[in-house]
């Protein structure tokens, strides 16, 4: 028979507090019947002859929101439980070490820098990526209305996605593009370089570039 911690307060706890008389009775089995990695088979059948109320799948997942997920067909996964139960997992820990390996056989370890982090910390690596994505998409845009020269498109957006992370650097970059175009505009092609070179070097063109004028006095020999 397994023990495990349980929160003695958790009657007065919001989100436990508004779950309906049957929700509380469904978290209860959850959370007791689940293994030491905080997962726990679905047996609807043997669910509903515990709990004495007729139980559905929809019910399961729908009424806990991020708190239980569903990772097999039969199969749920409890995050909360990890962090309430151990704490920071440590795979130096042997029965930490047996908890992740569950974890990663049942997939619900995937896509977590650590099981504790839950679904806070996926949905800002989510924001993160979008933000990435979006930073991107903005480089493609730069290089399409001002880039003088139309070769190396990719490499050189490879290059400048792991260096522009934000809009001021970005700002900065399409200030560059565009001196870069202006000061190359008469150049012939094979003498500008190509976007791939340029997303190396492209703070050399950051700061205001001035066209030399030769003053009419210039061109008359020195006495």
């Amino acid at each position: 028979m397994a023990k495990r911690f349980t929160d003695s307060e958790k009657f007065l706890n919001p989100w436990y507090r508004k779950l309906s008389l049957k929700q509380k009775v469904i978290w209860e089995y959850l959370i007791s019947m689940c293994n030491h990695a905080g997962i726990c088979m679905i047996d609807i059948e043997m669910m509903q002859l515990c709990i004495g109320e007729e139980i559905t799948w929809d019910e399961i997942i729908s009424s806990f929101g991020n708190r239980v997920k569903k990772v097999k067909d039969d199969k749920v996964f409890i995050p909360k439980f990890i962090e309430f139960q151990y704490g920071t997992l440590d795979e130096k820990n042997r029965v930490h070490k047996s908890v992740i390996d569950l974890l990663k056989k049942e997939g619900a370890y995937k896509g977590l820098t650590s099981p504790i982090q839950g679904c806070k910390d996926k949905d800002k690596d989510k924001d993160k990526d979008k933000d990435k994505e979006k930073i991107k998409e903005k480089i493609e845009l730069i290089y399409k209305n001002h880039y003088p020269r139309k070769e190396g498109k990719t490499l050189g957006i490879k290059t400048l996605t792991k260096e522009i992370k934000n809009e001021e650097t970005l700002a900065l970059f399409e200030k560059a593009v565009i001196q870069y175009a202006h000061k190359v505009r008469n150049e012939k092609k094979e003498f500008i370089l190509k976007f791939r070179n340029f997303a190396k070097e492209w703070r050399d063109y950051t700061e205001p570039t001035t066209d030399q004028q030769v003053l009419p006095w210039e061109d008359e020999p020195i006495c």
